[in-house]
């Protein structure tokens, strides 16, 4: 929807429930054909601005997968110092779903984060991390058809879950101030 509808549709709901505070999450490593690219941390953005005071705003890196482990690293680190700068609340990361991990060929525990992660817990601001995925996404036999269909079972090529939260606990030992918020409680 355009901006303007995001917006009147926001304010219907938040007055409908009774959301006192909210905070938009960005997407912007195109993980779904539906996001645009370049402007989903921009509109994030924009929406803390027009339900401001009461709205946060997390950002999403950019990926560029033709740069090699340092310049990636660099321009990773970049980004955050950049959004922080520029009113960012926090970072959304879901580099820790199966599929982005076997996409971007990285774990988080990978010398591309590390900056990342030791910026936000210098600069005391939160992650929300996406990680793993239910236990049943790596059994084709109980997963729907529609899960099937999206492309979210994860084959023997995929780091089991026991791998991802070991990932996932790496990067809290190397930060432990780090503000670290797992959605969908890493599906433990």
């Amino acid at each position: 929807p355009r901006l303007e509808e995001s917006v009147a549709s926001f304010r219907r709901l938040f007055e409908e429930t009774g959301v006192e505070r909210v905070a938009f999450m960005s997407l912007p490593h195109a993980a779904s054909e539906h996001f645009d690219v370049v402007l989903q941390n921009l509109k994030g953005l924009y929406l803390k601005h027009v339900f401001s005071p009461n709205a946060y705003c997390f950002a999403g890196l950019m990926h560029d997968v033709s740069m090699d482990d340092d310049a990636m690293a660099r321009d990773f680190l970049r980004q955050v110092e950049g959004y922080a700068a520029g009113g960012f609340d926090g970072l959304k990361l879901l580099e820790g779903k199966p599929n982005l991990r076997k996409l971007y060929g990285k774990r988080l525990s990978d010398k591309v984060y590390e900056g990342v992660f030791a910026f936000m817990e210098e600069a005391g601001l939160p992650v929300t991390l996406h990680n793993a995925d239910p236990a049943i996404f790596w059994d084709i036999t109980k997963m729907s058809p529609h899960a099937i269909a999206r492309g979210w079972y994860n084959d023997e090529t995929a780091d089991t879950k026991d791998e991802m939260l070991e990932d996932v606990m790496t990067v809290m030992r190397r930060h432990p101030r780090l503000k670290l918020t797992m959605a969908h409680f890493g599906f433990l």
